[in-house]
Formats: C-alpha cells, sequence, structure tokens
C-alpha cells in the first residue's frame, strides 16, 4: 500500500489570496451572462475596486469545478486590466 507524502497531497488544500482580489461583500450580481467553461458568468458591480471610482462594471465568474484553477492560473499570467 503506498503511502501519500502529505507535502504533496495539501498544496492545493492552502489558498493564498493574491493581492488584486476583491472580496465577494464588494461586488453585487445584476444579471446573468451565459455559461461558461466551468460555471455561469454574471454582470456585476464591483464597489471601491478602482481608484476613484466609487462603482466599476465588473464580469463575475462562478465555478462549479476544480478544473477551473487551471484556466484561473493561466489568465494571471495575462498583463491586462480587464483580465
Amino acid at each position: 500500500m503506498a503511502l501519500c507524502d502529505m507535502d504533496i497531497c495539501c498544496v492545493c488544500a492552502v489558498y493564498e489570496p493574491d493581492e488584486w482580489e476583491v472580496p465577494r461583500e464588494k461586488i453585487t450580481l445584476l444579471r446573468e451572462l451565459g455559461q461558461g467553461s466551468f460555471g455561469m458568468v454574471y454582470e456585476g458591480i464591483g464597489k471601491d475596486i478602482v481608484k476613484g471610482e466609487p462603482q466599476t462594471r465588473v464580469a463575475v465568474k462562478t465555478v462549479n469545478e476544480i478544473e477551473f484553477l487551471n484556466e484561473a492560473s493561466v489568465m494571471k499570467a495575462f498583463s491586462c486590466h480587464h483580465v
């Protein structure tokens, strides 16, 4: 019987937020836009997420599957403020 290496198994269990992430309490969902690869996409309003702008229109992607983390990792590599 093989034993699990705890250092390898627990890597994904620890979530470390990035400095650009927005707290959920600052987002208000307005309407459903459609289905994405891993969940629903909504139009929303972000409150105080852009300096000098009290409200910002945003797209919010919800997660249905853990595979979204792979897509998020790719999206993090974009150097565009829209992603």
